[in-house]
């Protein structure tokens, strides 16, 4: 009976232990999967900023470096999320403020009711609709709402007729503007009004931005696999830094690239787009001739 009564009370002791210890484990490993899943809530919730501390290489402390990536992550998009609502707001608000101040001057006499007058607001509306065109563009090209229509085309046609329509533009600007026309086609399989634009936009932004009496020089060739197009110019030229943002929605040169170039800073970024939907790439560099030279990579026919 005694020998009874210790076991039980042996057992007793034991489970309590158990217990107590079982609790104890518990409790340790509860706390990182209640900060991970706390983590998680509040970036449900919308707060980018929170950070999940982790210890360990376990995978709980692997999935609390995940979540906090992702914070990362969410937190420089939320950022520039809302510098770009913040640029385009001032975009937008620029032309309509001087198109308002333009009428209100000429409705109270300030400034005559001439066709002059007439003209100069008349440019700030086109600069305004190019705005909003070039927005819409970028819009769709995000989302992937764009109708692609792939069919076969020969890229140094496209250029030829992109340089030809450029060469008026850059004759008033005192422009050299010469293009390496490769003797052959050169094939791709693609959506001929996207690959329009793409060349139309790459040409506007380097007339528009080199200084008079400078040239540019376009050159399209094979290598490999891929059709590469370079266009470099001469001044003004761009750092390395500034290359590498070249494609960002918005963003100019502070030394060359403002307003009254006429351009929206959204061109580039739908270059990007068009080029990526068409398996390529577009990277900026400083030029051989002092300026700026962007090469697009395509894809040939297969």
């Amino acid at each position: 009976t005694a020998l009874r009564n210790n076991l039980l009370i042996g057992l007793g002791i034991g489970l309590a232990v158990a217990a107590v210890v079982a609790g104890l484990l518990a409790r340790q490993l509860s706390l990182p999967v209640n900060m991970v899943a706390g983590g998680i809530r509040s970036l449900a919730s919308g707060d980018f900023d929170v950070r999940v501390e982790t210890s360990g290489e376990d995978e709980i402390a692997k999935l609390g470096d995940d979540v906090n990536r992702l914070s990362k992550a969410l937190s420089e998009h939320e950022t520039t999320r809302k510098r770009w609502i913040s640029d385009m707001a001032h975009e937008l608000r620029t032309p309509l403020s001087i198109i308002s101040g333009e009428l209100e001057a000429m409705n109270d006499g300030v400034r005559p009711l001439n066709r002059e007058q007439l003209a100069s607001v008349q440019e700030e509306v086109k600069h305004l609709a190019s705005l909003v065109d070039d927005l819409h563009s970028l819009t769709m090209t995000d989302s992937g709402a764009l109708a692609y229509k792939m069919q076969k085309v020969d890229l140094g046609d496209l250029v030829q007729l992109t340089v030809d329509s450029f060469a008026g533009s850059a004759k008033k600007k005192d422009l050299e503007l010469s293009y390496a026309n490769p003797d052959h086609a050169i094939g791709l399989v693609g959506d001929e009004q996207r690959l329009r634009q793409l060349l139309r936009n790459l040409f506007d932004n380097s007339v528009s931005y080199t200084d008079a009496g400078g040239k540019i020089s376009v050159m399209l060739n094979e290598n490999g696999n891929h059709a590469r197009l370079t266009i470099s110019d001469t001044a003004p030229g761009a750092s390395v830094q500034e290359c590498d943002r070249m494609f960002e929605r918005l963003y100019r040169l502070e030394s060359s690239r403002n307003r009254n170039s006429g351009g929206s800073g959204l061109g580039l970024a739908i270059c990007k787009n068009i080029a990526e939907a068409h398996g390529g790439e577009i990277t900026a560099e400083p030029g051989p001739d002092g300026g700026l030279m962007i090469t697009t990579i395509l894809p040939l026919e297969k």
